[in-house]
């Protein structure tokens, strides 16, 4: 039996996204009331078709509207659909920012269910928005490039970088917690905190790590010093 305030979440978390005036068609799936089928059908559309993901967890939240990591994966699913959107997004266009702002809310919701949600889900998104943005660079530049020319321009960047000889820890970091390399990943964020400790969202996916990780001490720290900032 649902609890009032979990009633109260599902009505807030159904909401469509930007752009949906209604909610989307249901995907066909072995088991029409079960959230675990919708998940396992967006995870397999995520790359080829994100549009047709992010509407198969839309029911997912209909179904299990306090699934942390649903809302978190609907969300990337949601950007990763209009790759002009994206680009906008990821650039900090305000227009763009002020429509996204229902995707962003499914990640602070995911967040508020799960404080120590994985995000691995992250590079992907990362790496789709490079691709997303070279490619229509390129275009603009030259647009009777050749298609081997504009992936080879493409994965070029992207490898150098991912390359974790980077001087950008920051990146490295939350490019090594999204493949879930903790080690990695606790290694260049705390080059990138440094000294001076005033990097809160840095010590908050460190704490995170620490958590997934069961050092639950080393976890609170970090939440001390992330809220200390």
């Amino acid at each position: 039996m649902r609890t009032p305030w979990t009633a109260l979440l599902a009505a807030v978390l159904v909401t469509p996204l930007a752009g949906q005036v209604k909610p989307p068609r249901r995907p066909i799936v072995v088991d029409a009331n079960s959230a675990q089928a919708y998940f396992r059908t967006a995870l397999l559309d995520l790359d080829r078709n994100p549009e047709a993901a992010a509407n198969a967890l839309y029911w997912v939240n209909r179904l299990e509207p306090t699934w942390a990591e649903a809302l978190y994966l609907r969300r990337v699913a949601f950007l990763r659909a209009d790759e002009y959107r994206l680009i906008k997004y990821f650039q900090r266009d305000k227009k763009a920012r002020r429509e996204m702002e229902g995707a962003d809310s499914l990640l602070f919701r995911a967040r508020m269910i799960e404080p120590f949600l994985p995000q691995q889900y992250d590079k992907a998104l990362m790496v789709h928005y490079f691709r997303a943005a070279i490619d229509r660079n390129v275009k603009s530049r030259n647009p009777n490039v050749s298609e081997g020319e504009l992936q080879f321009a493409i994965n070029s960047y992207i490898q150098d970088l991912l390359t974790e000889s980077t001087n950008d820890h920051a990146m490295a970091g939350w490019l090594a917690f999204s493949e879930s390399r903790f080690d990695a990943a606790l290694s260049h964020y705390a080059k990138a905190i440094g000294k001076k400790h005033q990097s809160p969202d840095l010590h908050d996916d460190r704490a995170t790590i620490f958590y997934l990780t069961q050092r639950y001490d080393s976890a609170a720290s970090e939440l001390r010093h992330a809220i200390d900032v």
